[in-house]
């Protein structure tokens, strides 16, 4: 029981810990704190030491309740035995919160966490090492919470510190890039983003050997980045050799390594190649199954992650529902919300066809993202797609396109104040919601290959929920026509009769519901005189077009980028043109302008010219 014996045993099982071998970890840890106790009965700083070791550990392999208890049995110890703001205590508190942020207790998190920061500033100073690890952690906190202005400061202000105190160069510093940059991949701001996470990497390359497990890190983050940008080459290059690097430090089993599985499995489902994103879902999984208690949250999150490229790929969708209800049942008894789950367990319902669990799930899902704290806008949008897709297929037109409205200003919220409102008078607003799906779908198809884009499920699934808005929008003004006046029952009847039965069978229209449509229509010109119809006949235009022209529309928009996969997901506004030309047959084309900010100011230094040459 020398106390030098046990400092090595600890110092041992700190280096295994590292190496993800928990069970040599945990065994020498127990042995230490027996060792402390025996050595120093009653309270003493080196028996809260070992407390807080072993929670740790107990934290790391889910023995959560175990690792509560060891940490609050340290802190009441050296609140007893120490002065009131010394550092030990913080270091405690820092622990309990990064445990209460695994329990999804948030509120917690934040009160101990912010106390743990109060005390190092009190007792380092309100520029140390100690702050900027302490503002690390408050910035993941606000990260998970989706408060990315809060989490931002936090970041930016370690970054600062650390740059301040050890120079620009230090690997401190690299890490806060890391933590800054991944935070803007959240946010959408991946050309800034790109640009930390390469300044991190050059500092971990000069500061440690090539191959090292700090690089590691620095590739895993910045490969899956370029996946997100739809640079697939040099992601897949970026994260091979991540997990190269990995292996080479760890061996084949490391917590680590799972994470860069699980990140080449995120890159390869965005190419479209399922069974090589399923290949590194399972490797990912089996790593931490090999490595942690199948009740532990890291193991439930690659549970639902497989599921969810299983049921990408189309397979195995048995086993994709075992994994999920085993990954539900984890996280809930957890006490997680597990609302991400509950809704792709509803999505792999919807998709077989068993439209009353997914309804139940899919309602569930909705109502814990509801509830949970920050903006969960997107996930909500999503929920409510797979909720209006189930109403449409039932034949419930104008119930889906309630839901798809609802949805829409989810996911819209949070962009430019910009709010869908489901009312009567946004319901008549055919050309509002067009826009929106115009600039949906236009953003789609410009972050798309040109090869990719026929098959895009993207596309695919904004032509299916543009068709039911569509269909909503017809059937309410329809409604409204029948009872408003009788001379157009029949028509409003037939354009309805056919419009349905396009959407039965799969499709936005036919040419008997358009022909329908149409002959509606033109009825309702007639009877407003000097009101355009908004059935166009294309080659009737063309034809009253003078030889060698063209006709152009000249349309500015926002687009939205769903590649950004988080609140923030507007392009900056663009000018398009359509053009329509005067030679038969020609289709009409869609052209990209450019950035409208700067012909703005073109356009606006012209005209000062011609206001100015006027004078």
């Amino acid at each position: 029981h020398h106390p030098f014996i046990t400092l090595a045993r600890n110092n041992l099982a700190l280096l295994w810990m590292h190496l993800s071998r928990y069970k040599e970890a945990r065994e020498a840890l127990v042995a230490c704190l027996a060792e402390a106790r025996t050595a120093h009965q009653g309270d003493h700083p080196f028996v809260a030491t070992a407390l807080n070791n072993l929670g740790d550990i107990d934290s790391e392999v889910g023995k959560y309740k175990e690792a509560r208890a060891e940490f609050d049995e340290a802190l009441a110890m050296q609140r007893r035995i120490l002065p009131e703001n010394h550092p030990e205590i913080a270091h405690t508190l820092n622990n309990l919160a990064l445990l209460e942020f695994t329990l999804e207790d948030f509120k917690a998190s934040e009160r101990d966490q912010t106390e743990a920061l109060k005390i190092r500033r009190a007792a380092f100073g309100p520029k140390s090492v100690e702050v900027a690890q302490g503002l690390n952690n408050l910035g993941a906190l606000y990260q998970e919470e989706t408060r990315y202005v809060d989490s931002e400061s936090a970041y930016r202000q370690a970054v600062d510190i650390y740059s301040q105190l050890e120079g620009d160069g230090h690997p401190d510093v690299a890490m806060s890039f890391d933590n800054l940059g991944n935070l803007l991949v959240k946010m959408g701001r991946y050309p800034e983003a790109e640009g930390l996470l390469r300044r991190a990497l050059a500092i971990r390359h000069a500061a440690f050997p090539k191959g090292s497990a700090d690089e590691a890190t620095s590739l895993n983050n910045l490969g899956l980045l370029l996946g997100r940008m739809g640079r697939f080459d040099e992601a897949l290059s970026t994260l091979n050799e991540s997990v190269a690097e990995y292996t080479k430090v760890f061996g084949p089993s490391h917590l680590q390594l799972a994470n860069a599985h699980g990140n080449l499995a995120i890159v390869l489902s965005l190419m479209g190649r399922w069974p090589d994103a399923e290949a590194h879902s399972r490797a990912a999984l089996t790593t931490v199954n090999s490595l942690l208690p199948p009740e532990t949250a890291e193991v439930a999150t690659r549970e639902a992650n497989l599921a969810s490229d299983l049921i990408a790929e189309g397979t195995h969708l048995d086993e994709a529902e075992i994994l999920l209800k085993q990954a539900q049942s984890t996280q809930e008894g957890l006490g997680h919300d597990a609302a991400a789950t509950i809704e792709v367990r509803g999505h792999l319902a919807l998709i077989q066809g068993k439209l009353d669990v997914a309804e139940t799930l899919l309602k569930q899902g909705e109502e814990k993202l509801r509830r949970r704290p920050g903006d969960n806008s997107a996930d909500i949008a999503l929920t409510l797609s797979d909720l209006g897709e189930i109403q449409a297929r039932r034949g419930r037109w104008e119930d889906a396109f309630d839901i798809f409205t609802k949805g829409l200003d989810d996911r819209l919220r949070a962009l430019d104040g910009y709010r869908f409102e489901a009312s009567e008078s946004a319901v008549s607003s055919f050309g509002e919601i067009a826009r929106i799906y115009l600039a949906m779908a236009m953003s789609a198809a410009k972050h798309l290959k040109p090869s990719d884009v026929a098959d895009s499920t993207l596309l695919r699934t904004l032509r299916q929920k543009g068709a039911a808005i569509d269909a909503g929008v017809r059937l309410r003004q329809i409604g409204r026509l029948q009872a408003s006046d009788p001379k157009l029952q029949k028509l409003a009847a037939e354009a309805r009769r056919t419009r349905e039965a396009a959407l039965t069978r799969g499709g936005a229209t036919t040419p008997e519901s358009d022909a329908a449509e149409a002959e509606l229509n033109r009825a309702l010109t007639a009877q407003k005189p000097g009101v355009l119809s908004s059935a166009v006949d294309v080659e009737k235009v063309r034809a009253g077009l003078p030889p060698e022209t063209a006709l152009v529309e000249f349309l500015k928009i926002s687009g939205v980028n769903f590649f950004a996969n988080d609140a923030r997901m507007v392009d900056p506004d663009e000018y398009v043109a359509w053009v329509l030309r005067s030679e038969p047959g020609s289709h009409a084309e869609l052209i990209f302008l450019g950035p409208a900010a700067s012909i703005d100011a073109s356009i606006k230094s012209l005209r000062l010219a011609f206001a100015e040459g006027g004078r």
